[in-house]
């Protein structure tokens, strides 16, 4: 199993509450998006990353 870290966690759940605080902003939540998606490319991550992020909120 892929280790995920703190950091990689923190960083993902901030901007996802900032994408969700700027959605009424079109312009503003596509550009937060995409940076979000870099930064997912960046750091190799993919959809089980996202999963494990969900899996741990819910504790």
């Amino acid at each position: 199993m892929v280790k995920y870290t703190e950091v990689q966690f923190i960083y993902f759940t901030t901007k996802s509450k900032q994408l969700e605080s700027v959605k009424e902003n079109r312009e503003t939540c596509w550009y937060e998006c995409r940076k979000l998606q870099d930064w997912l490319q960046e750091q190799r991550l993919s959809t089980s990353f996202i999963s494990w992020v969900e899996e741990r909120m819910k504790k």
